[in-house]
């Protein structure tokens, strides 16, 4: 898929899980860890293709291109050297090893750790941008999730399991608007859920788990429901 593709999917997601605390009573530190938790999550949706940035050359001239690229170099070597500590092989071309969730818990783990030294050293640490953490390797799985309803798929458990995952989402076709429906029933049941807590008042530890259990379920029918090739228009 196509990065708007993933951060909107990731989002929608996003929206479904924290949906429980955002009923009538929210209290503001909810509503502050939700707000860091969405960002974690729109930045991890675009984390697993650092691989791609990685791999293209530098263009100096578009700052946010280059730094974008130069963050996923270093992250892809630092990566690689980790691996090989481990005593596994490391994959850095596109869908390989950076496409994995064991592959993408390093690298939030190696974000994770300089970004908490630093503002702990300068005092700016906070105990909510643990939210964003949090987000950062949810948005990652949901991009990983996605990938795997695509044509070529993913091999998301590797290097322990080489279990292939596909459906029939095809990247480049931009007829195919699964992607766009799945988001809409996604908001449709977090509005529905939202809804339903201002007029019942629910409390939030009460959906939380079944809200979880309802965004596993979707994820699956989704997946089944990519598995069919997208008929193209004549």
């Amino acid at each position: 898929m196509i990065g708007k593709d993933h951060a909107m999917l990731s989002m929608a997601v996003a929206l479904l899980c924290i949906s429980p605390f955002l009923s009538v009573d929210v209290t503001m530190e909810y509503l502050e860890s939700c707000i860091y938790f969405l960002v974690g999550v729109l930045v991890g949706s675009y984390l697993p293709d650092a691989d791609v940035a990685a791999a293209k050359e530098l263009r100096p001239r578009k700052v946010k291109w280059f730094s974008y690229s130069i963050i996923s170099i270093i992250m892809m070597r630092v990566m690689g050297f980790v691996y090989r500590l481990m005593g596994l092989r490391f994959n850095g071309h596109h869908r390989r090893s950076f496409h994995t969730i064991f592959g993408i818990t390093i690298a939030v783990l190696l974000l994770a750790a300089p970004a908490w030294f630093i503002l702990t050293s300068l005092g700016w640490w906070s105990d909510a941008f643990i939210f964003v953490y949090v987000g950062l390797l949810c948005g990652a799985l949901f991009h990983l999730a996605e990938d795997c309803c695509t044509i070529n798929g993913l091999k998301p458990f590797l290097p322990f399991l080489s279990l292939h995952l596909k459906g029939g989402i095809n990247t480049g076709d931009y007829k195919d608007k699964r992607p766009e429906w799945y988001t809409k029933c996604l908001v449709g049941m977090a509005s529905l859920v939202i809804a339903g807590e201002y007029v019942y008042h629910i409390p939030a530890g009460s959906l939380f788990l079944p809200v979880l259990g309802l965004v596993v379920l979707s994820g699956f029918i989704f997946y089944l429901f990519s598995r069919r090739p997208h008929a193209r228009r004549k």
